[in-house]
């Protein structure tokens, strides 16, 4: 049986891998039906964390999540406002 440092090794190599974080050869990585080194070099509105996300802790989990929301402009910040609510997270609160 595979320890859990194996499992998340693995883990973290396909992660890598279909994030085109390191290369391939061609049809290995599908990702939305297209080949990642192929048909695609990166994949389109992928968003992961792989290791220990990097937060910064001067401010709240609020303003952390609007900087990362930034990157793509695709979410309001009503909108994280309601997610950190409906998982019970205080928008407000500083230290998380």
């Amino acid at each position: 049986m595979e320890s859990w440092d194996e499992m998340d090794q693995g883990k973290r190599f396909c992660l890598n891998a279909s994030a085109a974080l390191f290369r391939l050869p061609p049809e290995v990585i599908k990702v939305r039906e297209k080949l990642v080194g192929k048909d695609i070099d990166i994949p389109k509105d992928m968003g992961i964390i792989i290791e220990s996300p990097g937060f910064l802790p001067e401010y709240s989990g609020f303003n952390n999540l609007k900087f990362l929301a930034k990157l793509q402009n695709k979410i309001s910040k009503k909108k994280i406002k309601e997610t950190m609510l409906f998982v019970g997270l205080d928008p407000d609160e500083k230290n998380m």
